[in-house]
């Protein structure tokens, strides 16, 4: 029953008492919520009275029932948020982004593909590298469910390498010789490749233990043409990364093709580029979103510019290539742009900006927001008036759950754990 009245003593309150019938046995309870107005409507305080009568009934029937095992939504409410708010497929694609360059370098053999400064490729004269070092990879037994350690530098090698290992139909792992070499030695024991496609260089910065063949990509020689024995199918595994350990172990994440495919798709629809683009790539290749900076890129017929290590973490010298090398997007975390802008404030005018993956509207990207990452990474945000809470942005084909304990779905507005399955990956995050 509905009273109003002209103020609430809290913003919500709830008071229950004991229900007797004549015999004064107990008879169930009764109950009073009251809310404020210009918090509350009525439709949500009834729907929260609804699940705390949900959860009486069910410590009622099972008093020793579990805290995470109790469901809070009934079936309208379960099917809403797990079924019609997610209502999100879209075909996969199919091809691996390999076959996919290989695509554009037959359509624009001639155009500039990638860059380092020191040395330009073609797309003709990248797909002649990568058949070299993808031959030399499978005669030294790189294949379908290998895995190749990437020990290469920030050159135009590494991307080769990573078309190379891709077209042998094995998934590539790049490790990082500057990185401290327990960590080295960890995912090299722990990812088990059966090779490492390093440099003369780098080669010589690798454990001894354990003890894995390596290959020096210095060693292939450019091809016109190679095929592979068994290609690489939608469901293998494209490469893999390793997590940072801060938690405790670093832990290895595989990525499949169709997984890297429906990324890059998702982000040709949202970030389009011409083949005039040239793409400034800045993120360090153990990070997965530096992906996005080398194959977006090549699959729209643009240029990839690799930036150097020592450019990247000079914010001077970085301004100083963005001005000069042609530079039409770029795309960095906050806390990069934040440095580069401070020293350079106009480094980013006529750039396309990127903000963790995320176009960027206004003029230049202020230091103090949070970009959305595509694989899910929330954002500080104020509520909106009414609707569904805002869901981060992410590759089309998502599947959204919040959980708080257990595994069962909690309502709208409810902290919790996000689950987020994209295609064959799931992740989770605290918001």
């Amino acid at each position: 029953m509905a009273n109003e009245t002209l103020w609430a003593r809290f913003d919500l309150s709830l008071a229950l008492g004991e229900r007797r019938d004549a015999q004064g046995a107990p008879a169930g309870l009764d109950g009073v919520a009251e809310y404020s107005a210009e918090l509350f409507d009525a439709s949500t305080v009834e729907s929260l009275l609804r699940r705390l009568e949900r959860v009486l009934v069910a410590v009622t029937d099972d008093p020793g029932i579990r805290l995470g095992a109790l469901d809070v939504l009934d079936p309208a409410e379960r099917h809403e948020l797990l079924v019609t708010r997610n209502d999100t497929a879209h075909p996969v694609p199919r091809t691996p982004v390999h076959r996919l360059v290989e695509a554009q370098a037959r359509r624009t053999p001639h155009a500039e593909a990638v860059t380092d400064g020191q040395i330009t490729l073609t797309y003709a004269e990248l797909m002649e590298r990568v058949n070299g070092v993808a031959c030399m990879l499978a005669e030294a037994g790189a294949g379908p469910e290998a895995v190749v350690a990437l020990a290469v530098p920030r050159t135009v090698d590494a991307v080769v390498a990573m078309l190379a290992v891709a077209r042998t139909g094995a998934a590539f792992l790049p490790v990082d010789v500057d990185f401290p070499a327990e960590r080295v030695r960890f995912v090299l024991q722990d990812a088990t490749p059966v090779l490492v496609l390093a440099t003369r260089e780098t080669a010589a910065e690798l454990p001894a233990e354990p003890a894995v063949p390596t290959v020096l990509i210095e060693d292939a020689r450019p091809r016109p043409d190679w095929t592979a024995t068994a290609p690489a199918l939608p469901q293998s595994a494209a490469y893999i990364l390793y997590t940072s350990g801060s938690t405790g172990r670093p832990k290895g994440v595989v990525i499949p093709h169709a997984a890297l495919s429906n990324f890059l798709a998702s982000m040709g629809a949202l970030a389009p580029l011409a083949p005039r683009d040239r793409w400034l790539a800045v993120t360090t290749f153990g990070f997965d979103i530096s992906l996005l900076e080398v194959f977006l890129p090549l699959l729209s017929g643009a240029t990839v510019l690799i930036a150097g290590r020592d450019i990247v973490r000079d914010p001077s010298e970085l301004a100083g290539l963005l001005r000069t090398a042609g530079v039409t997007v770029m795309q960095a975390t906050p806390s990069l742009w934040r440095t580069l802008l401070d020293a350079a404030p106009d480094a980013a005018d006529g750039l396309r900006v990127l903000v963790a993956a995320r176009p960027w509207t206004t003029p230049s990207p202020p230091a103090s927001r949070t970009g959305r990452c595509p694989y899910g990474t929330c954002t500080a945000r104020r509520r909106p008036p009414s609707g569904p809470p805002p869901l981060p942005w992410c590759p089309v084909n998502p599947w959204w759950w919040v959980v708080r304990c257990g595994t069962h779905g909690c309502m709208c507005w409810v902290v919790g754990w996000v689950w987020c399955r994209l295609v064959w990956w799931v992740s989770c995050m605290w918001v």
